[in-house]
């Protein structure tokens, strides 16, 4: 299958990332418990930061365009807890703001002894009893389709990606 050839209205525009300053703010201004939630599971209430990282991403994407961006990595390990030793958010933001980081946050998680999954931050829903995070999956995209789909260029998704040479070999980066 090559990347090219489907139509720009298959390939759908991110949702803006959230950014650590924009969780900071919301999640410092109350004391709830911490929920983060994903397609019907949430991290259980003993769920520990085993690091922090701030990275600064720089790389070439299919087009061969320079990409660059900030990233806060947020690792968690899911393990099982009591719901009253579950984090609360003022001591959640107080560790991420610790050393002022910045750009777009993700979470690095695993339960002991798995692989690590990446999430996005799909929303923040601060309800009565929590501070709930809802977390999409970081798939993988073609990044100059989703550009170009994403500025109402129908039909240019081949060329932002293959430059038109590859878009007539049928394929994608070659």
């Amino acid at each position: 299958m090559t990347c090219c050839t489907a139509p720009a209205a298959s390939f759908e525009a991110k949702p803006a990332p959230a950014t650590i300053g924009s969780y900071l703010d919301f999640a410092s201004t109350a004391n709830l418990p911490v929920k983060l939630r994903h397609a019907g599971w949430e991290l259980g209430a003993g769920f520990h930061i085993t690091e922090i990282k701030h990275t600064t991403v720089r790389g070439l994407d299919c087009g061969r365009n320079e990409e660059a961006w900030d990233e806060t990595v947020v690792q968690l390990l899911d393990l099982p807890g009591p719901e009253e030793g579950r984090m609360k958010s003022a001591k959640f933001a107080s560790i991420l703001g610790h050393k002022q980081l910045q750009g777009e946050l993700v979470f690095e998680i695993s339960r002991p002894g798995e692989a690590l999954a990446l999430y996005q931050v799909a929303a923040v829903d601060a309800q009565p009893e929590a501070l709930v995070v809802h977390l999409a999956p970081r798939a993988a995209h073609c990044k100059p389709a989703t550009r170009a789909s994403a500025g109402n260029l129908a039909g240019q998704a081949g060329d932002a990606c293959c430059g038109g040479t590859a878009k007539a070999k049928g394929q994608c980066c070659a």
